[in-house]
């Protein structure tokens, strides 16, 4: 005969606050499938809790179940449509699936229903922007983001990648140099002292290659610059693309 197993998870009832807390506990240590279980559970006893149906949608989410995830907030919105939370989530989902003009509506709704200035939100709509070549207005968005919360350093990042874009390279570079404080550059040890465009005579510039593969394309870009700087040693460039020894 077959014995079966019910968790303690299974078998208590808990209110909607404790699943909610308890969904947030298993999300945070990557426990998707179990969040998103408990949180269906729950929806089942309070069908009417928006916050339960948002955080639900967060679960797909979180799975790479971007349609299941929309569904989900759509219905949180339709229980509760003031919260900000549930419609930049919904832009979020969007943009995966391609949807970027509906997308920057629905943040840029979350941010008139949100009581203040939010990184967060002002960040999500810099995304969607970025993600629909509206780079001009992205970078506004998050600007605004990084005015709002001071230590959001990903807006900065994703500021570079607009700045970098339209070919502002002064200001991208210097966004860009916010990889080394996110850890999306992991240290490691490294010959010589950073460069940052000053005259080099007597000395090497070593080119590194920062993480993962090069394309034939970033190959190509990068053997262009032995030449560029042999003809201008002063010229400038993000200091952890290259670093210089005495050779």
């Amino acid at each position: 005969m077959r014995q079966t197993h019910v968790s303690n998870l299974d078998a208590e009832i808990l209110t909607s606050t404790e699943a909610f807390r308890r969904a947030a506990a298993l999300h945070d240590t990557g426990r998707f499938e179990e969040a998103e279980a408990l949180l269906r559970d729950a929806i089942a006893r309070d069908p009417d809790n928006a916050e339960l149906r948002n955080a639900r949608g967060v679960m797909f989410a979180a799975m790479g179940q971007h349609l299941d995830a929309l569904w989900c907030y759509r219905d949180a919105i339709a229980k509760n449509p003031a919260s900000p939370g549930s419609w930049t989530n919904l832009g979020n989902t969007l943009t995966h699936l391609r949807h970027l003009r509906s997308a920057v509506a629905c943040h840029q709704r979350a941010l008139r229903l949100a009581p203040g200035d939010d990184g967060l939100l002002y960040h999500n709509l810099g995304t969607s922007l970025a993600e629909a070549l509206r780079h001009q207005e992205a970078i506004a968005a998050f600007t605004q983001a990084c005015e709002a919360e001071s230590d959001r350093h990903l807006a900065r990042w994703d500021r570079a990648r607009s700045y970098l874009y339209l070919g502002n390279y002064r200001q991208g570079f210097a966004d860009y140099e916010i990889r080394c404080s996110t850890g999306q550059l992991p240290p490691r040890p490294l010959p010589g002292l950073p460069w940052s465009g000053q005259p080099y005579a007597g000395r090497r510039l070593v080119l590194l290659v920062e993480r993962g593969s090069v394309t034939l394309s970033g190959r190509l870009a990068i053997w262009r610059w032995p030449r560029r700087l042999a003809a201008n040693s002063s010229s400038s460039a993000s200091r952890s693309w290259c670093r210089f020894s005495k050779g």
